[in-house]
């Protein structure tokens, strides 16, 4: 995403809020977590010198926080961030991907081992 940090800081703001607000529609997550953003989030949390890195936890932050409030949405949520990187916790210092894979029902579940047969 090359933009500037006051565009990026809005993007985070608006997909922390759009994920919350979205209703349970893979199609429409997965819109709202492009690659775009998940590897701007990536970038971001991955360097805690950069401008932006607050912002991305906050983000991060809200979007595992709807992943352990919905569980049906929280497999959608985790394959986008797998999506983007196998090794996500790792690369950004986050128990993001953790948290979420604890927070699923069955049927997230089934789809995240549908998806990991797909890798």
């Amino acid at each position: 995403m090359h933009s500037s940090h006051e565009r990026k800081f809005l993007a985070f703001t608006v997909v922390k809020t759009a994920v919350g607000k979205c209703p349970d529609d893979a199609g429409m997550l997965r819109e709202i977590l492009r690659p775009s953003i998940t590897h701007s989030l990536l970038n971001n949390l991955s360097k805690k010198s950069t401008v932006l890195h607050h912002a991305a936890e906050e983000c991060v932050s809200g979007i595992v926080q709807v992943g352990k409030n919905n569980p049906s949405k929280a497999g959608v949520l985790l394959c986008e961030l797998l999506r983007c990187s196998r090794n996500w916790d790792n690369a950004t210092s986050t128990p993001a991907v953790r948290t979420l894979l604890d927070s699923l029902d069955q049927g997230a579940a089934a789809s995240y081992l549908a998806f990991l047969w797909g890798l």
